[in-house]
């Protein structure tokens, strides 16, 4: 899995960082940093990639790689027992929405920090 800062390059393409910028809202530092692979929100990762046009297989991958960047950060050398599987296939028909599905949503929704001291345990 390529890490957040190749998959953030690799969606950027021809766009300009002040374009980007300009449509996020966010400031030059705040996407200097995600270049760079510091610690960014979520919100304003999915930010970033929306305004560069990323479809949502490649914003699960995005979301994946920050998961891992950020769980690196916290675990430090013991970062080499993360693996993160990424399932891009898209369902079937019709369902009603599993406890997965409700349980994913409701994670969306917390604080970067509530979602790293989750995965942690």
């Amino acid at each position: 899995m390529k890490n957040l800062s190749s998959q953030l390059a690799d969606l950027k393409l021809a766009r300009t960082t002040a374009s980007i910028i300009n449509r996020v809202g966010c400031s030059r530092e705040t996407f200097r940093r995600i270049e760079r692979g510091d610690s960014v929100k979520l919100s304003t990762l999915k930010s970033i990639a929306e305004a560069m046009g990323s479809t949502s297989t490649e914003w699960i991958c995005i979301a994946a790689a920050w998961a891992k960047h950020e769980l690196e950060a916290e675990l430090g050398r013991d970062a080499d027992r993360i693996s993160i599987e990424i399932n891009t296939a898209k369902p079937t028909g019709k369902r009603k929405p599993s406890q997965h599905d409700i349980a994913v949503q409701s994670f969306d929704g917390l604080p970067n920090e509530q979602q790293v001291n989750i995965i942690k345990t």
